[in-house]
């Protein structure tokens, strides 16, 4: 069996590490610690621009503010407070109208892009958006405060009581209100898209694991990430014991913004060989939340997904959601999907839960933009596991053969200009017949 090596975080985001894949890239090294603000003196491994869009707006600039000079906003009576935790930062994006745009509504005076390694082992980039609460001028992290767990939202988990599949409503006691924790972080307005550009030197960005309810990672241009997020309601584990069973309970819920990319040409290399490296994978789930294990044999693909059962009130069912895209050129690769448009027909995409389901999921399956899109939602954690896979008695697939692949002027990956693939359906990205 082959693997695609899960992403690893040092921090909060928990994944599940799967075995490496060895690879022949040099050795990368990128800056350490949190990346600055672009200027004449840090011109890549920096954060060049950031901005924010709330749904139905347009998007507004952010400047950045150091810390010791920065200006807290204004808030409005009835908004949502938070407090100063003790994490200072070494500043914020903020604009001249942040209060008056509404953004202060949520208890926060700008947020702080966090871009670094994903740990100190890796040159894998980590992406999260920080609220930030300024005290005296200094810019920290804004907690919870005592009774705000989360602003409502549609995206909330469905409240128990709730009917099992046979109509059955089972017997619980009263439903607890939003339960706060002063020790972590505030929640981000679920209604604002924060858009970042990062310069990336010389990363070769690969696949993404996201956080969000929505995550997109855009490397069509050389040098640049640009990172668009919307926040997630999400469910926080004090350890992985609490995404394990249908007894965990949340220590925290908090809608956030997370993302990990891989470098590709990293010294630990990733993926199954040849690999477009525009896969991504976004989820709700805080605990083993993993980046695809490829088994030959079985030609699937199986991901895993988990948080607590239940938010931080103990009542409240956790619910999550799914979302794989897959481009065209990976499904050829990888089942010789000739037709991704026929990705309905031709993949039989299945979920497996560990027992604690008492809702049926949503399961959509779609080609759009240049890439199959698979997602389910609405789904109960702890844990789940997703499979796709060839669906018996579809006749649309190619079969393997032996082609003689010529590297395209635009690969920058090191390798051989003409490289020749034995039992392959189709060339590795970067290459042409």
């Amino acid at each position: 069996m082959r693997k695609l090596k899960a992403a690893a975080i040092a921090a909060a985001f928990i994944f599940t590490t799967l075995a490496p894949v060895p690879a022949t890239a040099a050795p990368l090294t990128v800056r350490a610690g949190n990346w600055p603000v672009c200027n004449q003196v840090n011109t890549t491994y920096c954060i060049e621009s950031v901005s924010i869009q709330g749904i139905g707006s347009k998007a507004e600039t952010l400047t950045w503010s150091a810390s010791g000079t920065a200006t807290g906003a204004i808030y409005p009576e009835g908004g949502i407070t938070t407090g100063a935790g003790t994490q200072t930062l070494t500043g914020m994006w903020s604009n001249a109208s942040w209060s008056e745009n509404g953004h202060a509504d949520y208890g926060y005076d700008g947020i702080f892009v966090k871009v670094s390694p994903a740990n100190q082992f890796t040159s894998w980039l980590s992406f999260e958006v920080v609220p930030i609460k300024v005290e005296g001028g200094v810019t920290k992290r804004a907690n919870q405060s005592e009774g705000i767990s989360a602003p409502t939202s549609p995206t909330d988990p469905v409240d128990l009581p709730i009917a099992d599949d046979a109509g059955v409503v089972p017997v619980v006691g009263p439903v607890s209100t939003p339960v706060a924790n002063t020790s972590f972080q505030a929640s981000l307005n679920p209604n604002s898209t924060v858009i970042a550009t990062v310069r990336i030197g010389d990363v070769i960005p690969g696949i993404s694991i996201g956080m969000g309810r929505t995550v997109q990672v855009d490397s069509s241009t050389p040098g640049k990430l640009v990172y668009t997020g919307t926040p997630v309601f999400t469910a926080w584990a004090a350890n992985a014991r609490d995404c394990e069973s249908d007894t965990g309970v949340a220590v925290a819920n908090t809608y956030g913004i997370m993302a990990i990319t891989v470098a590709e040409n990293d010294d630990m290399g990733f993926g199954v060989d040849g690999l477009s490296g525009k896969m991504s994978v976004t989820s709700n789930a805080t605990c083993g939340l993993s980046t695809p294990t490829w088994d030959e044999m079985s030609q699937s693909l199986t991901w895993t997904a988990s948080a607590p059962h239940y938010a931080a009130d103990g009542v409240t069912l956790n619910r999550g959601f799914y979302r794989a895209v897959i481009p065209a050129e990976d499904a050829l690769l990888l089942w010789g999907l000739t037709n991704p448009s026929q990705a309905r027909l031709a993949l039989d995409v299945s979920v497996t839960n560990d027992g604690t389901d008492q809702q049926i999921a949503i399961r959509n399956i779609a080609f759009r933009k240049g890439a199959i899109r698979i997602e389910f939602s609405n789904f109960t954690f702890s844990k789940n596991t997703f499979v796709i896979k060839k669906k018996k008695g579809y006749r649309g697939f190619a079969a393997k053969r032996t082609l003689t692949c010529t590297k395209l002027a635009s690969n920058k990956k090191p390798g051989k200009q003409v490289i020749v693939e034995r039992g392959a359906y189709a060339c590795p990205a970067g290459y042409k017949r």
